[in-house]
């Protein structure tokens, strides 16, 4: 007898779909099974990138030759960049909404979520070190960067608040209460230390005048499609026969991403609720309500 609760669909589903319309189906289907959350949850779960707390995925205690390591090297990319790929697809599906990613997910996939799409477009340069300025940034960066830093003074906000500490300390599954507690403190640290960066940028992004496009995320391929591009490339190179870019460009890939456009107006206010709420809960009220009049007047 099945149960009442059994997914529509199971999350290895998405990696095999060569069709392409699998997951822009799924995630248009009203009260979907898992919902999108959860399948951004379960991509990263099965990738290795929220090991270090879930407890799912420790190192060898083998010795390893370099051919060894290389190997483990190259299947663990195969597994983790498809599955990455499909959670960052699955948050553009919910418009990047913080709210939404903040209510549906546990802390530490929010974090590994966010940072991955910052990694993804912002290339670190001395340059541009130790804090980026925004006008010395390529512009596919700008989005994914002010979205992480709203996130961690929001974050900072919520630990103010003493949120954190009291809703989410029984996220982490496959750990005991103690060693709990230790990595949300853990986690907690590396987001509270990054307040100074992140009210830096933010404070630049209080005068942006530019409306932002949505990331533009890979399209997706997937784990069939990859095999077969190694083996095709392969083979083109004993034969000889066309070039690499040729055998890129026949791939067929999944493009789900669909480009969407934030005002400038709408990012500024954003920013300055964000920052006006963490400067409230720091004591700073006049700071908070100049950035809360800000964000009255443009919205």
């Amino acid at each position: 007898m099945e149960s009442k609760n059994a997914p529509d669909v199971m999350w290895f589903e998405f990696l095999f779909d060569k069709t392409g319309t699998l997951l822009t189906t799924h995630l248009s289907t009203p009260n979907a099974a898992p919902s999108a959350e959860q399948l951004i949850t379960q991509f990263l779960e099965k990738s290795g990138y929220i090991a270090p707390w879930t407890k799912k995925e420790t190192a060898t205690k083998t010795a390893q030759n370099g051919q060894e390591k290389q190997d483990v090297v190259e299947t663990n990319v195969k597994r983790k960049e498809p599955l990455l790929l499909l959670a960052l697809h699955v948050a553009s599906h919910l418009d990047w909404n913080l709210g939404h990613l903040e209510t549906g997910l546990p802390l530490y996939v929010q974090y590994v979520l966010l940072q991955e799409l910052v990694k993804m477009f912002y290339k670190e340069t001395e340059d541009i070190q130790p804090s980026p300025e925004l006008l010395k940034v390529e512009k596919n960066a700008i989005f994914p960067l002010l979205l992480y830093y709203r996130w961690i003074v929001r974050s900072i906000v919520d630990q103010t608040s003493s949120k954190l500490t009291e809703n989410n300390t029984n996220e982490l599954p496959f750990a005991d209460a103690k060693n709990e507690k230790s990595e949300m403190e853990k986690l907690i640290e590396k987001i509270e230390a990054e307040e100074t960066t992140a009210i830096n940028v933010l404070q630049q992004g209080t005068s942006w005048k530019d409306d932002l496009t949505f990331p533009v995320l890979p399209p997706l391929k997937t784990s069939t499609e990859n095999e077969e591009e190694k083996s095709e490339k392969d083979e083109t190179k004993i034969a000889g026969e066309g070039t690499e870019k040729d055998a890129e460009s026949s791939d067929n890939t999944m493009d789900t991403s669909e480009t969407k456009t934030v005002s400038s107006q709408s990012i500024i206010g954003q920013i300055c609720f964000d920052l006006g709420t963490l400067f409230f809960y720091k004591g700073n009220i006049e700071k908070a309500k100049s950035l809360f009049e800000t964000c009255s007047s443009v919205q």
